[in-house]
Formats: C-alpha cells, sequence, structure tokens
C-alpha cells in the first residue's frame, strides 16, 4: 500500500544520492520501495531508479531485487520484447539497493488518474 508523499516526509528528506546518478523527481513512494526519475550523470541518458528502501532491507528482499533485475535485463536480451523496458544496472551502495532502469517517461497511475479527472 503507498502512501501519499505529503502524508509521509518532505521530498527532501526521500531524495537519496547514488553515486553516477543525479535524481530529479520522485515518481512512487511505496512500503518498501521508491522510484525516482532522474540522469545517468556520465552518459546523460534519463533513467528510473527503483530503490528499495533501507528500513526494509532483508537477505530476503536483496534476492528479490536481484532476481527483479536479472529477468527484466534478461527478457529485454532475448529479442526486444514490446513493454519491457531495459535494466541498465543494479547498484550497491552505502546499503542502498537500486535497479537502474529506462526511463520511457511514463507518469504514475496516480498522476494519469488525477490527469483525467481534471
Amino acid at each position: 500500500m503507498s502512501v501519499p508523499l505529503e502524508q509521509t516526509r518532505s521530498p527532501q528528506q526521500l531524495m537519496i544520492t547514488i553515486d553516477g546518478y543525479q535524481f530529479h523527481s520522485i515518481l512512487y513512494d511505496g512500503s518498501t520501495s521508491m522510484v525516482y526519475r532522474g540522469v545517468h550523470i556520465a552518459n546523460r541518458e534519463p533513467v528510473v531508479l527503483k530503490v528499495l528502501k533501507p528500513e526494509t532491507i532483508t537477505s530476503q528482499a536483496r534476492t528479490r531485487y536481484r532476481q527483479e533485475y536479472d529477468i527484466t535485463r534478461m527478457l529485454h536480451q532475448r529479442g526486444h520484447l514490446p513493454g519491457v523496458i531495459r535494466a541498465y544496472g543494479l547498484e550497491e551502495q552505502q546499503g542502498i539497493l537500486a535497479i537502474a532502469l529506462e526511463d520511457f517517461g511514463g507518469i504514475s497511475l496516480r498522476d494519469a488518474m488525477q490527469s483525467a479527472l481534471g
């Protein structure tokens, strides 16, 4: 279950740093992970970073994230399946675990619904 950002912490408190990436905005704040939009600094490629919240990191959660990364990467390598985004990397720094993904410019379901409702 996700919690609206305004009921948790300020956006500044929710932002983290991972070497090699610049974060621009928060796309999603869930119970176990956060999703950020940003840029890979070296190649200026837009990315989405799915970050496991530090307070939820367990060995099981680490394994699940690694499997998610491996499966996403494998599906893309096997023929550019429509609807499957690219997984650029699995980052682990200072206790933070993140999957760097292709940013195809999508918006959150919540934002799409708010836009549609006016």
